[in-house]
């Protein structure tokens, strides 16, 4: 079940990363009108892909699960796994469009400290707290979508502040 799930994942992230460089490359060339434009065109593009990729993998996990394996319990990890780690592509997806955007204004540093945090201390925070609540192997899997959705407010935050210092 691990490769099907890796599959199917691998090919999100890589329609995410392809969307996300021309934001950037449009402020690094000084056309923020361009760059602007640019980052609905990438969310568009991104929730496309999740749509068509995650759509289908979200409703047909338990066959392509299956496909696999026939260990009733492997299949159904499987895809309670699968369902939970979806929505974590619609935040890595805001998370590396802001990021890539806040790169052109030339600010990567705090963009990496920002996502860092979201990606790792809050996810810290969120399993240290929740096996406190309910000590179970959900939270593993659930602390990826809640760790992605911090990184990208804190980045998304960020970058409308150098926005506004930048193009106003």
């Amino acid at each position: 079940y691990r490769f099907m799930a890796l599959f199917s994942h691998f090919y999100l992230v890589c329609a995410i990363f392809i969307f996300q460089t021309s934001p950037s490359q449009n402020l690094g060339a000084n056309r923020p009108d361009r760059a602007l434009h640019s980052i609905r065109i990438c969310f568009f593009l991104c929730l496309s892909s999740i749509s068509v990729l995650g759509i289908p993998t979200y409703f047909f996990a338990e066959k392509l699960m299956g496909l696999f394996t026939s260990d009733v319990n492997a299949i159904q990890f499987g895809v309670e796994t699968m369902r939970t780690m979806l929505p974590l592509y619609i935040f890595q997806s805001i998370n590396q469009i802001y990021s890539n955007a806040s790169r052109g204004f030339g600010h990567s540093q705090m963009v990496m400290v920002l996502s860092l945090t979201g990606m790792i201390i809050c996810r810290q925070i969120f399993l240290l707290v929740s096996f406190q609540i309910s000590p179970a192997i959900q939270n593993v899997y659930l602390c990826f979508p809640v760790g992605g959705g911090c990184s990208a407010c804190f980045v998304w935050v960020y970058f409308q502040l150098v926005k506004k210092r930048s193009i106003d």
